[in-house]
């Protein structure tokens, strides 16, 4: 599958030289290149970190620069120019680049540039060069010289707060110890962060026409989560707060026959739908459960039984007769069950991708639609160097 054409989408006229170890610095470049941009990455020798990352596509071995799927993912068309940033010949080469470019992108394990000494030399030679820096505590401040893991972002994660938020809960009500989010989601949020950055950035320079220097802090971009609940419980209480504890069936997971989900009971009336919807057996009769306080009274009984109910029921059958009698209620999709979700089908997030070695990659499309301007993944993700070439005889002439 060659690259499409980028003309008439909405970033199509713009240029990023993204020089990433991290999947922030991925990410971003891929949202970028998602909405049109023809984003450049600028591979040292032994190729991006995530290259090598695992998981691996099936039958391919670990020398296979190809194979690994987090890479694919977060690099579909994307070009891929292979440079020893490290010698002088490819420090004239990214100054070259930098002249055509609109946008730098990089990334990171600490608050130092990779690649460069300073951005006023890029500024010398492209003044309207946007460069923006993702790292994990941010260009400037005490923590800044920091390192974190090229692989995870554990530590950024639980610095910006984020895993006191997501402990679970014992059925005591005593928190267990914090926990961090799969993958490196702390990370995909700096991403984000950075690409809205220069998005941002770009429209002021429509005005001015000045480049801008852009530092995003992995750790306050986690951090800003914070700001709805947790800030204003402590800026009003002086009290931290965590993750909320398991109250009753309200918060509580179910398992049923054929998965999981969450059924928010916080009124009488719904209760009394649940019991409807159960057959009204004959416990639920009981004048303690004709009250809100006695149905919290009795929050470990009920819990058991609605489980044990729910176990012989489907999830499609409570859908259906949930649905009708409003009771709220949220259904815990499995990777599987989101891939082939019937919403997320219909607005076409995921796409298949013919790669040349490995096959059809099964991904998903920037997440967002425009009435205008398509989002497509323009091709696969490059092979390492894959446009030396290109760049040397088209680009640079």
């Amino acid at each position: 599958m060659g690259m499409v054409n980028s003309a008439g989408r909405a970033l199509y006229d713009l240029r990023v030289l993204e020089i990433s170890r991290t999947a922030a610095g991925a990410f971003c470049g891929s949202l970028l290149a998602s909405l049109g941009a023809e984003v450049l990455l600028l591979e040292q020798e032994e190729g991006h970190p995530l290259r090598r990352q695992h998981p691996l596509v099936p039958g391919q071995p670990d020398a296979n620069a190809d194979a690994s799927i987090a890479f694919d993912v977060l690099n579909s068309g994307k070009r891929s120019i292979r440079i020893d940033l490290g010698s002088l010949w490819g420090q004239r080469k990214l100054m070259a680049l930098a002249r055509l470019a609109d946008v730098i992108l990089e990334d990171g394990v600490s608050g130092q540039p990779q690649e460069y000494q300073d951005a006023k030399h890029l500024w010398e030679q492209n003044p309207s060069l946007i460069v923006a820096t993702i790292s994990p505590f941010g260009q400037a401040g005490s923590t800044a010289h920091y390192r974190a893991c090229v692989g995870c972002d554990l530590i950024e994660y639980h610095a910006g707060g984020l895993g006191y938020l997501t402990r679970a809960y014992q059925p005591s009500g005593e928190p267990t110890q914090p926990l961090t989010a799969p993958d490196t989601q702390a990370r995909m949020r700096a991403g984000s962060v950075a690409a809205a950055a220069i998005l941002a950035a770009l429209l002021a320079r429509e005005v001015d026409g000045s480049g801008r220097r852009i530092d995003v802090s992995t750790q306050e971009a986690v951090a800003a989560v914070l700001a709805e609940v947790p800030l204003a419980v402590y800026q009003l209480e002086g009290r931290v707060v965590g993750s909320m504890p398991v109250m009753g069936p309200t918060t509580k997971p179910f398992l049923c026959q054929d998965g999981m989900l969450f059924v928010g009971l916080v009124e009488l009336h719904q209760w009394k739908q649940l019991f409807s919807m159960m057959g009204e057996p004959e416990w639920s009769k009981d004048e303690l459960l004709t009250t809100m306080e006695g149905i919290v009274s009795h929050r470990d009984l009920l819990v058991a039984r609605v489980q044990d109910w729910l176990l012989d029921v489907t999830i499609d059958e409570f859908v259906r007769e949930a649905t009708p009698r409003r009771i709220p209620f949220a259904i815990v999709a499995d990777v599987a069950q989101s891939l082939t979700h019937p919403q997320l089908r219909s607005r076409e997030l995921f796409c298949s991708v013919a790669h040349p070695t490995i096959g059809e990659v099964f991904q998903p499309k920037g997440p967002c639609l425009f009435s205008e301007t398509p989002v497509i993944v323009a091709g696969p993700a490059p092979q390492l160097g894959a446009h030396n070439l290109w760049c040397e005889k088209d680009l640079l002439g």
